[in-house]
């Protein structure tokens, strides 16, 4: 997946988590027990989804424990919670401050107490509670969640990978290998779950992980059978030459962000506005692109929506100035949903930006046409220069919001969960707080490169 999303990050320290944790099995190493609360904690603070993982991990861990020694060391559990707790304490300490100075807590914290909800309210069927109904039967009307959680799987893999990872979650069981019920019960418990709540595709971004681990030890087991090293090795390159021609087949039809290298149709338009749209011009925004993709894209540029753009014309009288020649921008979205999905792009609201492309997208106002990564037409882009008020300007960036957040975080007088400190003990422990997070900043690249440095002892 070709995106710096928190996903990827979070699922790094979670595999970190079980590779420490087979280690601590292995060796009987108390370090490596405790490296593995450590990455668990720090995926859960890179996204609050590990928490998934966590839950399972310890449940597995006290299995295994139980399973060898008949007895589990109490104070060995005691030392990870409180190792936990301080991992945690600078979203704790966040929470309990905001709460204290502005009576609402987070998005997390807010979905599970049901505490300052209506902070959120624009967001709500994002953050819906886990149900046995979206799970096993309908998601509003569409296929169950777990139908849908696998078809995630099959869009973002190789049809191969995942034949070969049923064969290898054959062979671990056949030679009842003793972590086939670590990678069960951490994969099953967090798919379940947000197959009953949260069906976003990056949420599921883990199951690739866990789909390439056992279709390796499928290839592997396969490769076994065959007596003659020679016979093993053309086998081994065989499935690979295979997987890496069916996964260039899908990524080349669009069914990725393009080949590794490669740049998709956001990252050209990028290109184009660093080298052709100057930072005094507006930049006009069909809103049919998907708002997270447009703060992405212009976040360093005065830009409108043009749903925001028609409002701000209604209210002209209102803006201040005078009248003066503004270079215009217009971005158009050529298939007409680029990025919202799900039915959101109804008839008025596609008839609405259409009127827009209709007195921008003129002919002569035509700069240029981007693709998409299969080769389609995606964004059209047009220049007009037109009088406006001066005023358009400064309020189009007070209009560049994102997830209830300013882009940029600027101005902060509008950054809605910045609290305050009234007392020096509420002070200290803020201080605390975020000296704790930059430790563990620290920590998560000596763990990062710690994987180089466990592989090469390993080896």
């Amino acid at each position: 997946m070709m995106e710096a999303g928190m996903d990827t990050t979070m699922v790094f320290f979670v595999l970190l988590a079980l590779y420490f944790f087979i280690l601590s099995l292995r060796k009987e190493n108390k370090i490596y027990f405790y490296l593995v609360w450590l990455s668990a904690g720090i995926a859960v603070m890179v996204k609050p989804i590990g928490l998934l993982f966590l839950v399972p991990l310890g449940l597995c861990s006290l299995y295994y424990h139980f399973y060898k020694s008949k007895s589990i060391k109490i104070k060995d559990y005691i030392f990870v919670i409180i190792l936990l707790l301080l991992i945690f304490t600078p979203v704790l300490t966040f929470n309990y401050l905001l709460y204290k100075d502005k009576g609402i807590l987070d998005l997390q914290f807010s979905r599970f107490t049901r505490i300052s909800v209506d902070t959120y309210a624009a967001i709500a069927p994002t953050i819906e509670r886990f149900s046995f109904t979206t799970l096993l039967v309908n998601n509003n009307g569409a296929r169950p969640g777990i139908l849908t959680g696998f078809l995630f799987m099959y869009w973002q893999e190789s049809v191969f990978i995942l034949i070969f990872a049923l064969i290898g979650l054959f062979f671990m069981i056949k030679n009842k290998n003793k972590f086939v019920p670590l990678l069960i019960i951490t994969f099953i418990i967090p798919f379940m779950f947000l197959a009953g709540t949260s069906l976003l595709p990056n949420h599921f971004v883990f199951t690739s992980y866990y789909a390439v681990i056992l279709s390796g030890y499928g290839v592997y087991s396969l490769s076994l059978l065959l007596k003659n090293k020679k016979y093993q090795r053309i086998f081994i390159y065989s499935i690979i030459v295979l997987i890496l021609i069916t996964s260039y087949i899908k990524i080349a039809d669009g069914g990725s962000n393009g080949l590794l290298g490669s740049k998709n149709e956001l990252g050209q338009l990028i290109d184009f506005k660093d080298a052709s749209i100057d930072k005094n011009a507006l930049v006009l925004v069909d809103s049919r692109v998907y708002r997270g993709r447009i703060a992405f894209m212009f976040w360093d540029r005065h830009y409108l929506e043009g749903n925001a753009f028609i409002e701000v014309l209604r209210n002209n009288d209102k803006i201040p100035g005078q009248e003066v020649p503004i270079d215009i921008y217009f971005v158009e979205c050529v298939p007409d949903d680029c990025g919202w999905g799900g039915g959101k792009i109804t008839e008025d609201f596609n008839k609405s930006m259409e009127d827009l492309v209709s007195v921008f997208g003129s002919q002569d106002s035509y700069v240029k046409t981007i693709n998409s990564v299969n080769g389609n037409p995606y964004f059209k882009i047009y220049k007009k220069t037109i009088y406006l008020k001066s005023g358009i300007i400064p309020v189009s960036d007070s209009l560049k919001e994102w997830f209830f957040y300013p882009v940029n975080y600027q101005p902060k007088s509008k950054i809605f969960d910045n609290y305050q400190t009234h007392t020096l003990y509420d002070t200290l422990i803020d201080q605390a707080a975020h000296a704790i997070l930059y430790i563990i900043v620290f920590i998560s690249g000596l763990l990062a490169l710690s994987v180089i440095y466990s592989l090469y002892k390993e080896g």
